[in-house]
Parts: structure tokens; C-alpha cells; sequence
């Protein structure tokens, strides 16, 4: 019998080599723990901080059998995210932390429905797309720069926050 197929991206052997931050941080997803990579956001990429927004996605849907994910969700600190993190349409079973990361490209959350606590804390973003999201638990983006790279620095039209929305020295330009 051949195993059932999962879509593109659901699986720990998609990602072949990984780097030595994403070995971090899935050990810290199966624990329940924090990835800290630094205290600080990034100036700069290297191997040590860097995190792929396809694994980091992968990860955020609660990986696979090889890569279970604690039910405190996906938490990391001082990661540099390269690529876009696209996480449109889709479902999030726990909360995301990503604490005092640079993106290197738009995050797209547009129809994203996340069962937990968004946190943003002072990361920063080229620009931010949550239109149609929903947040079950908080938004949180004290300290957290939006700015604008290609025009808008955030799109949340519609977005629905069903906890406190924390915005707190937050800059969008």
C-alpha cells in the first residue's frame, strides 16, 4: 500500500539539509520551548539565525510525525526569516512567536485563521499582509516596524483579533 501523499511542504524530508538555527529550532517546537538564536533583532544574516520561511511554515502547521509540535506552538527570538513566510488560507493550530526577527520579505497572513497569540515583538517586516486573518488570542506587535517596502506597511482590512491588539512604539511608514 503507498502512503498517502501530503501537499508540498507538509514534510520534515522536503527540507533535506537543514540549517544548524532550523535544527534549533525543531528541537525547541517538540520541547515547547523558546529558539533563541539572539536577545536582539538581526543586523545581519548567517547560518546561525537564519530560519526559512518554508520551514518556519511548515513548522506553524504543526509539522509531521518526524516533527511534532508542541501544543505552545512555534516560538523563536533573534531570527533572521528568509524567504516568504505564506501562510495564506491556511490554519494555524497554536500560536506564533516571532520575537525580535527581521523578514526578509512580505509575511502573507491574508485568510489565516491562528488558534493562539500572534506575537510580533519588536520584529521588523518590509511590509505586513493580514487581510481577513483571524487571531484567537492576541496581536502583538509592541516595538514591531512595518516599513513599507514596496508601498503599503500594513494591510489588515478585515482582520478579526478576538484578543487585545498591542501596538505599543509600533511604527508603520
Amino acid at each position: 500500500m503507498t502512503p498517502a501523499r501530503k501537499p508540498k511542504g507538509r514534510t520534515l524530508a522536503e527540507f533535506e539539509q537543514l540549517q544548524p538555527a532550523e535544527k534549533l529550532l525543531l528541537d525547541a517546537c517538540w520541547k515547547g520551548a523558546t529558539a533563541c538564536f539572539a536577545d536582539s533583532r538581526p543586523e545581519a544574516a548567517h547560518e546561525n539565525n537564519t530560519v526559512r520561511a518554508a520551514f518556519l511554515r511548515f513548522l506553524a502547521l504543526g509539522g509531521d510525525e518526524q516533527a511534532p509540535v508542541h501544543e505552545r506552538g512555534v516560538q523563536l527570538q533573534g531570527a533572521w526569516i528568509k524567504g516568504t513566510l505564506d501562510l495564506t488560507s491556511a490554519s494555524v493550530p497554536s500560536g506564533l512567536s516571532m520575537v525580535h526577527c527581521q523578514f526578509s520579505e512580505t509575511p502573507l497572513f491574508t485568510g489565516t485563521d491562528i488558534a493562539g497569540t500572534l506575537d510580533f515583538t519588536g520584529s521588523r517586516f518590509p511590509s505586513f499582509t493580514g487581510m481577513g486573518m483571524t487571531v484567537s488570542g492576541n496581536l502583538v506587535c509592541t516595538g514591531a516596524t512595518f516599513y513599507g517596502k514596496k508601498g503599503i506597511a500594513l494591510a489588515a482590512d478585515r482582520a478579526i483579533i478576538k484578543g487585545t491588539v498591542f501596538l505599543k512604539n509600533t511604527r508603520a511608514t
